[in-house]
Formats: structure tokens, sequence, C-alpha cells
């Protein structure tokens, strides 16, 4: 991105040096004007020239230092915030077409299940309902990207949307999801980790670690299914037009994808197809998938006219595409002088790409690269396992994806592990990454690839000098030495996701009413350079309006 601006920039220059017929090297830029010779013109007087302006050889480039910078690294406002408060923002439930309709569906109740018949007499006898339409769905698995299968009541208003669709009478055939449990799968799936699984990542002998060892620790870990729960539902209007052509307006994280969706779910060409992205309402990874929007374009083709698909907050809950529920089983072994000579980390959940292929059984790669191959401490002998399990509804990936259950699991876990060395857990996370160095893993994967995020993993290595930086800087910051001192109660982790090296101090007290309160919670970020300081800070203290949930909703045993 940097190497885009700085691209950018050159280019501006050289048509203002062109016109003002002075050397580019005279010229600089500032406040979006070009600047030199005296003279000053705006980047958009520009723009027309630099279609015949020479794209520069990105090796040519010479970026600016770091400390000239003037926005990156501050704190800079949401452009429009003023509107967010003042209610004026346009989200995707606030975009309104002349002669638009609105539709609710009433969807599969269990994946794959199939419509046999259904009646729409009370349906269309509500005021204000004008059509029923059948949506057809992609069956078992439903994909990421296609509309669940279901009826479509199409009326002048919402209310009259929802009550025609609370009187529906549809007849399903369910399939073969329809005796599907959760929480008997999650038990299967506990179970599963007490044999042995496809081997992912080894170093050293496990098995020899685990016969010689003094001590064992083994744990096992579950989390739930969890929605995203947006804070505005799903919604997205869609007008199909009398040449086939359609215009989309939606509150989609992904703008191409849905496009290519839309165009795939209505047969026309890619180029037939506009988005317009509103504000999301909240994404987390569930906007991404266009199936709503996909709705809201085959519903708009069968009223002839525009639509707007609106999700309730039931439907959202019911029909996310969920970060998935997970079963581990960890082991660790210790020496008779208290050093950690194994680690065997077993995990087992329904993998995102089950939602599309019934083949896939087994977490992918990028989904082991999350918070669990990539187990950075200096232990001897590890070993990580993965075991089969079936998609049975629609999971999806939700802000840091696995790294949610595996930095859940690996950091009690290494809490049980300092108690059984005696030591602090800042010192025993510490001591543990070892001299300060890079990590690659890949030599460890075993019949796999480690995808460090997407990105070079010589230029973005795992590093454990920057990650104990990130602790000692913590444990100054949260006052750990004094806290513990005066005999408070804390929690500790430091995890990396995504190529950012976080910890975490949680303070904990218990209330005059027997309740857990948490007065404090702490956070040191090291994610390279911070372009927008305060949007990283509004990140962390989302995060804190979420944690006295989150102890309810993880076991350990």
């Amino acid at each position: 991105m940097r190497k885009a601006g700085a691209t950018a920039r050159h280019m501006l220059i050289t048509a203002a040096a062109a016109d003002w017929g002075v050397d580019p090297s005279q010229c600089d830029t500032r406040d979006g004007k070009v600047i030199g010779d005296g003279k000053e013109i705006p980047f958009g007087d520009l723009a027309g020239k630099l279609k015949d302006t020479p794209v520069p050889d990105p090796e040519s480039i010479t970026l600016r230092e770091l400390s000239s910078y003037k926005l990156i690294g501050t704190d800079v406002p949401i452009y429009d915030l003023k509107n967010i408060a003042m209610g004026k923002a346009v989200f995707g439930a606030d975009v309104d077409l002349p002669d638009m309709k609105i539709a609710v569906v009433r969807r599969t109740p269990v994946i794959g299940a199939k419509v046999v018949s259904y009646n729409d007499e009370k349906a269309l006898a509500v005021p204000g309902v004008v059509q029923v339409v059948k949506i057809e769905g992609s069956g078992n698995p439903p994909g990421l990207d296609k509309a669940l299968e279901g009826i479509a009541v199409i009326a002048e208003n919402t209310w009259s949307a929802i009550k025609g669709r609370d009187a529906l009478e549809i007849e399903w055939e369910l399939g073969e999801n329809k005796d599907y449990s959760s929480k008997k799968q999650l038990v299967e799936m506990l179970q599963s980790t007490r044999s042995n699984g496809k081997v992912r990542r080894e170093r050293g002998n496990f098995d020899s670690a685990n016969r010689s060892a003094s001590r064992k620790i083994e744990r096992t870990y579950e989390a739930p299914f969890y929605a995203h729960a947006t804070i505005e539902p799903p919604a997205a209007i869609a007008h199909v037009k009398p040449d086939g052509s359609c215009e989309v307006w939606a509150p989609t994280q992904h703008p191409q994808w849905a496009r290519g969706a839309v165009a795939g779910a209505l047969g026309v060409d890619v180029s037939q197809v506009k988005v317009n992205v509103t504000l999301l309402g909240g994404g987390f990874g569930r906007k991404s998938k266009p199936d709503f929007v996909v709705e809201a374009a085959l519903i708009s083709k069968a009223a002839n006219g525009p639509v707007r698909v609106q999700w309730t907050r039931d439907d959202d809950l019911h029909f996310d595409f969920f970060h998935s529920h997970s079963a581990q089983r960890i082991i660790a072994t210790l020496d008779s002088s208290g050093g950690l000579t194994g680690w065997n980390h077993h995990t087992v959940f329904p993998a995102i790409g089950s939602t599309s292929s019934k083949e896939e059984l087994h977490p992918s790669d990028g989904e082991m690269g999350l918070g669990c191959v990539d187990f950075p401490f200096n232990v001897p002998n590890i070993r990580v396992e993965t075991h089969e399990s079936t998609g049975n509804t629609r999971v999806g990936w939700l802000r840091s994806v696995s790294n949610i259950h595996h930095a859940f699991a690996i950091h009690t876990m290494m809490d049980e592990i300092a108690e059984a060395r005696g030591k602090d857990p800042l010192e025993n996370a510490i001591e543990l990454l070892g001299e300060d160095r890079d990590i690659t893993f890949q030599s460890e994967m075993v019949g796999g690839e480690y995808g460090n995020y997407g990105e070079s993993i010589e230029n973005y290595p795992w590093n454990t000098g920057r990650m104990k930086n990130v602790i000692r800087t913590l444990r100054e910051q949260s006052n750990w030495d004094a806290n513990k001192a005066a005999g408070k109660i804390m929690g500790f982790a430091a995890h990396k996701s995504f190529l950012t090296y976080v910890g975490c101090v949680v303070l904990l007290e218990k209330g005059a009413d027997g309740k857990i309160l948490i007065p404090e919670v702490y956070y040191v970020v090291d994610c390279g350079v911070a372009v927008n300081t305060d949007r990283i800070r509004s990140q962390f203290e989302e995060v804190l309006n979420l944690q006295p949930v989150w102890p309810l909703l993880l076991k350990s045993r």
C-alpha cells in the first residue's frame, strides 16, 4: 500500500512538473496538492492527465521515511462519524427505492431440507402481502455463496411480510440432517481426540517424551458454535431490470464475491451486475458471504421490481455461518527438573470447507495455521493432530477465525504448565519462547503448508523477540508485579494472530453479590506500522465489551 501511494505521488509530480516545465525534483506533495516553483495544483485537477503519465518501475520508487508521515501513526477520525452519530449514515436497510417491496423468507429448518409443498392462501390474505415465491436452495452441503431453500413473502411493508410468513403452511423433507445435534457431535468430537489423529506438525519424538516424562498434564477444552450477531441483521436490496441486468445495494464485506454470486444465480454475465456497498452495521466475517444478496436478486427477478430482503434477529441467529464449535485435548510432559519436554495438541472442529464439500473432514492448512501449528514455544517434542468432523450446518469465519478456540486452549494450558513449574505465568511464557529468533514452521509441517496469513514467511516470520517485548511491556503497563504482591486475581495470555502480536492481562474481582467483575483489562499490541491508532484502540475497546461473556461459553477440564 505504501508503494502504491508512492507510485501515485510520483505520477502526480511528473504530471504537474510537465505542466509547469520544471524538473520533477523541484516538486513535492502536501495537503492533497503538488507544490513547486511557487505554484500548487490539487491532485484532482491532475487526474485526467495521469492516463498519459507512464507508470514507473516499482523498484524505482522511493518511500518516505516513517518519521515524516503526518497521518500514519496518528488518530484520524472516522470520515462519516458525524453522520453515524446523527442517524444520517446509510446502512443496508436504510436504502429506499421507488416502488420497492419488502421480503422476508421462511428458510429451511435444517441444512439440506427441501420444500415438498406449501400453501400460501393465508399468507396472501394478510393485508399488504402481494406475492409469495419459492427460492430453490443449494441443498447439502449448502455452499458459502448460495441462498438457502425457502419461501419468500413479498409485501408493501416489513410488518405485513413477517405476518404473511407466519401464516405460511409448508411441508418439508428434512433430509439427512433432521436428527443432527450439535451437543451430541461435540461429545463425539471430544471422544475422537482420545485416539491417534492425522499428524499436521511434528518435531522430535513426542512418544519418547511421553514415556520418559516425570509428570504429565492432560486437559480437554470445548467451545460452542458462535453466531456473529451483527448489530444490523443482514439486509439487501436488488433491482433486476427488464433487460436482465441487476443493481444491488448491500452491506457486503466482499462486493466482488457478491457480484459474481448474483450473476451466477441469475444466469447473466458479471458485467450486468452492479453492487453498491452501504455501511456494514457490523460484519465480523458474516457479511462477506453473499447468500442474502443472492436472495434479494432472485426475489427481485420474481417480483419484476426492486425488493429489499430483510432478515430478523431470529433469522440472523438461526441461519448464520457459525464459527465452528471445537473440542481439543492437549498433553504436556515435564522432566524431573520441571522442563517442558513435550506438547501434543489434538484439535477437531467442522472445517469451513465442509460448508461447500462433504469431503472436507479435516480443517485446512489455513485453519490450522491460525494459532495451532504455529505454536511458538521452544519445546523439543511437538505433535499436532486433527480428527475427522462432518459439517452439518453452515460454518464460516468469525473475526480471528480458528485463533478463537486455539488461543483459548493453548494459553489456558500454558497457565496450567506455569503452575506445575512453579513459575510466574509471564516469566513462564518468556522463558519458553526461548532466544530471540525467527520461526518459519514449514520444515515441521506434515503433508501440508504453513500459510502465514497469505504473506511471505521470509518477510513476516514469527519473531519470538517481538512477542517477548510485548509481554515485558504488558508486565510494566499492567502493574503486574504490584497487583500480584497485593494478592489480586489476574489472567494473562499472549498470542499472535494475523501477523499481530497481542498480550492481555485481565484483573478479576468478586462483587458483594458474588458475581465476577472485571475492573481492569490491559492490552499491548505490536501490529507493525500502526496506520490509524484510533481504529486500533477501538478494536480492543470493542473486545472489552465482550469479555464478561466469554468465561460462560468456554469449558476446560
